[in-house]
């Protein structure tokens, strides 16, 4: 669970139901997606994508991203691609942005327009398509062609 207000990553074992460690991650840090191992936490910061080690509980990595970001990071199939949706890059006229990592280097390896705010990821059971919901206002949905 990670707390937005004061950045911390609050690591739960859900065995004995409580907080097991915190790591500080940096302040405005929306969602948490771990990977299917169990090994990396990876958080939306405000303008970064942050990598956690849960073995050692140490931050491993920070990305910094083209755009305001919030949501969680959102994996694909295999885990070898991460998703982060961002707001208003202030270089495109208007929407947001996608941007595309590739999880062993923790390089942004694309990116595409969005509709504005888009907020989530669909992925089909095709392992190269995704949709992405627009926010509320437009009311669109963009579907996206995925890299091999």
């Amino acid at each position: 669970m990670v707390n937005l207000s004061d950045g911390q990553l609050a690591v739960i074992d859900p065995r004995a139901r409580q907080v097991q460690s915190v790591i500080h991650v940096g302040e405005f840090s929306y969602g948490v997606t771990v990977n299917a191992a169990g090994t990396c936490a990876y958080i939306n910061g405000f303008d970064s994508m942050v990598v956690v080690s849960l073995s050692t509980q140490k931050v491993v990595a920070r990305k910094p991203l083209t755009a305001i970001d919030a949501g969680r990071i959102h994996l694909n199939h295999a885990g070898l691609l991460g998703f982060s949706i961002g707001g208003h890059d202030g270089k495109a006229p208007v929407g947001g942005i996608l941007h595309v990592i590739g999880l062993a280097s923790i390089t942004v390896v694309g990116t595409a327009p969005v509709g504005f705010v888009g907020s989530s990821i669909a992925f089909l059971n095709l392992p190269d398509k995704e949709y992405i919901p627009s926010g509320a206002i437009e009311g669109t949905v963009t579907l996206v062609q995925m890299p091999q």
